[in-house]
């Protein structure tokens, strides 16, 4: 059998000591390994396949509201509020919490799934992630209503 140009090459660093261990791929489909013995020719290992689950909403807010559902029950003890447009502040402190992260606007109105789901958890504090630009105090009084319902 024929081997190729990758095989060749890794051959050549086995035998000049670089590498231990390589594999190559043969023209025909077959895997082809040199461990130091000679090349071993079989059939190609076959890939793993890794499940996937994906989470969405129709948006943003939806998105964050269905990760909250999986994982929090009521009687949270935070909920953090994270400006939506820039997420930045969610990235930071993700690996951190003790409550799920929620997205609001900056300012305007609260959207009703996460009002919905501040209701639900009914946490025992709010965490603002962020200045008055990120969430507006207006915006932070809408949550509060909301979480006390």
């Amino acid at each position: 059998m024929k081997k190729t140009t990758a095989g060749l090459a890794a051959l050549a660093l086995t035998a000049a000591g670089i590498i231990g261990t390589t594999t190559a791929l043969a023209a025909d489909g077959t895997c082809q390994v040199y461990s130091g013995g000679g090349w071993l020719v079989g059939a190609c290992p076959e890939p793993a396949v890794v499940p996937v689950e994906r989470i969405g909403g129709a948006n943003k807010y939806e998105t964050a509201v269905l990760i909250s559902q999986i994982n929090a029950e009521p009687g949270v003890p935070a909920v953090y509020l994270a400006n939506a447009a820039s997420m930045v502040d969610a990235l930071s402190i993700s690996p951190y919490t003790d409550g799920p992260i929620l997205l609001v606007p900056a300012t305007g109105a609260l959207p009703t799934t996460v009002a919905d789901e501040l209701a639900r958890l009914n946490p025992g504090k709010l965490v603002v992630l962020g200045g008055t630009t990120a969430v507006s105090n207006d915006m932070l009084g809408q949550a509060q209503l909301a979480a006390a319902n």
